[in-house]
């Protein structure tokens, strides 16, 4: 004789076991409306609102019975696969996924995922946590709406610094600053110079975010406002995709793909730089194996400069009668121009020819 049903408050809710409130007109909704047209919807609930309920719903006509777990030895995965046992037999379905996170450096398993942890604002991933010695790699994020390049400058510099200097030496990643659209802000010119500061600075890399791809907002249903009162700004995501910032560090990335990246070191005090420059305004630079130099001019030194000055970066302390071909790459519309040659002098400077257009730029120095 069946069991009598009950309220279930955990996990999910099977109808012969637990009350159930009938939602089969927004599940044929959700249907006909998204999975038919082939586009997504998003379920943004705090806990028991039904999302794993309605998820096993879509699929009774084909199911896929998934458990999640997070790896704490065989024994606990032997009680994951008891678990999801009991749910095949429940919907009668004869096959299903043991999805196991691993989060311990020490575990047996061949197949560990790299392991980091997201901060808050200008924390680094060693400030929060108790074993610092877990982290594969170190993640920082140093702003989040702010189109105030000045702080943002601070924030990165001082999250990048502290990281590079954490031990054991790990890859450091800007994981999330300033979503392009947040607020109306964080224009592309921004998301450039996060790039490029972050890239040649120390980091190993650096995530872009888009304002409505994040939130889902779709042009037939916005996200509305969360929880907490506000939201970032009603672009859809159909705008967000569509953002000039994504396409400019998309075309940047692909730029640096040619060369080898990841052995470029920072590079202090190889640029001259108008008085009174402030650290947001500073020309960044690294190097590669000390036969090419990568210079990153953003557009606001221009305050700086007096009318009537060439465009260019003046570089400094380089090793004298060096030979280098010089390379300009414009991060707006994705070309490079080769400005010519040039032999550092016997001061150990070097002068760009003047670039093109008053923007920003990265210069390449190519040893010849």
């Amino acid at each position: 004789m069946a069991g009598k049903k009950k309220f279930n408050i955990t996990g999910l809710c099977i109808p012969q076991k637990h009350y159930m409130a009938d939602i089969s007109p927004k599940i044929d909704q959700i249907i006909t409306q998204y999975i038919e047209n082939e586009e997504y919807f998003t379920i943004n609930r705090a806990r028991q609102y039904g999302k794993t309920t309605i998820l096993e719903l879509l699929y009774q006509r084909q199911e896929f019975i998934i458990e999640i777990k997070i790896w704490r030895g065989e024994k606990y995965e032997e009680e994951g696969y008891e678990q999801l046992a009991g749910y095949l037999d429940a919907r009668g379905v004869h096959r299903g996924y043991l999805l196991s996170f691993c989060d311990n450096k020490k575990s047996p398993r061949e197949d560990r995922v790299l392991v980091t942890v997201h901060t808050r604002v200008n924390d680094i991933s060693t400030d929060i946590v108790k074993k610092p010695e877990l982290l594969d790699f170190i993640a920082y994020q140093a702003g989040r709406h702010n189109e105030d390049r000045e702080t943002v400058a601070l924030g990165t510099a001082d999250c990048t610094a502290r990281s590079l200097k954490q031990e054991p030496k790990r890859p450091v990643v800007n994981a999330e600053c300033c979503y392009e659209g947040m607020l109306y802000q964080c224009s592309p010119a921004l998301q450039r110079w996060i790039f490029w500061h972050s890239v040649l600075t120390g980091s190993a890399g650096w995530t872009y975010g888009a304002n409505g791809m994040f939130t889902a907002n779709h042009e037939k249903q916005l996200f509305g406002i969360p929880h907490y009162g506000l939201c970032w700004g009603e672009q859809t995501w159909q705008e967000a995709v569509h953002f000039e910032g994504s396409k400019h560090v998309g075309c940047c990335r692909k730029y640096l793909n040619q060369y080898e990246w990841w052995k470029l070191k920072p590079l202090t005090d190889v640029v001259e730089e108008p008085e009174n420059t402030e650290l947001y305004e500073e020309t960044v630079a690294a190097e590669i194996g000390g036969h090419l130099i990568m210079a990153y001019m953003q557009k606001d030194v221009i305050k700086l400069r007096k009318a009537g000055l060439p465009w260019l970066i003046q570089f400094k302390n380089l090793r004298a009668g060096t030979k280098y071909q010089i390379k300009a790459y414009n991060p707006i519309r994705d070309y490079e121009t080769k400005l010519g040659e040039a032999v550092v002098d016997d001061d150990g400077r070097l002068a760009t020819p003047t670039l093109p257009v008053f923007q920003d730029w990265l210069v390449v120095l190519e040893q010849i």
